[in-house]
């Protein structure tokens, strides 16, 4: 099972000072951070932003770009968008939360996939949020709940929301990962 690590958007403010170069031009931001990550989802405020595209211009082929739509309006919208070639739409919903007592700590939804997206059946798309900063062992044990629950997927993605955009704890996570499934 491939896991795969993401942000819920790119443009945090905590990420100004301690994730982009200072004289790194806005424009350049979601370049920088496809380097170091291969999947993003997009908030609906995000994606609707008129300018929002050309952001995707020099993105790696392997990245993937997810919409996060919340209701039939946004869903729509999504389909109307004119989008860049090479622009793979995938329209994302989190309706399903799941309960797990052993991680009372954070919170996770199963995404629901809508639209033309490659593989979508054989990828589980999860938003993981909390209040607070978690930690290493924390993160193993989201891991290892993922990878008990879906040893039947190909590819499962984590966004990280809330207060887990933070770049340490997704780096984090991701080097967990690689230790978990080497």
């Amino acid at each position: 099972m491939e896991i795969l690590i993401g942000a819920t958007g790119w443009q945090h403010e905590m990420w100004q000072s301690n994730y982009y170069p200072n004289d790194l031009p806005e424009e350049w931001q979601l370049d920088y951070y496809a380097n170091d990550f291969d999947v993003i989802l997009i908030p609906y405020a995000d994606w609707m932003k008129n300018d929002l595209f050309e952001d995707f211009d020099d993105l790696p082929d392997n990245f993937l770009l997810f919409f996060e739509v919340d209701n039939q309006t946004q869903q729509q919208a999504v389909k109307n968008m004119l989008l860049p070639e090479g622009v793979n739409l995938c329209q994302v919903e989190f309706p399903v939360k799941i309960q797990d007592e052993n991680l009372s700590h954070c919170h996770i939804c199963e995404g629901q996939v809508f639209g033309e997206a490659k593989d979508s059946n054989k990828t589980v798309l999860l938003k993981v949020y909390a209040e607070h900063v978690i930690n290493a062992e924390e993160i193993r044990q989201i891991i290892t709940r993922v990878q008990d629950k879906y040893t039947d997927q190909e590819r499962v993605v984590l966004f990280y929301d809330q207060a887990l955009v933070d770049i340490g704890i997704l780096k984090q996570t991701q080097i967990i990962v690689d230790l978990l499934t080497a």
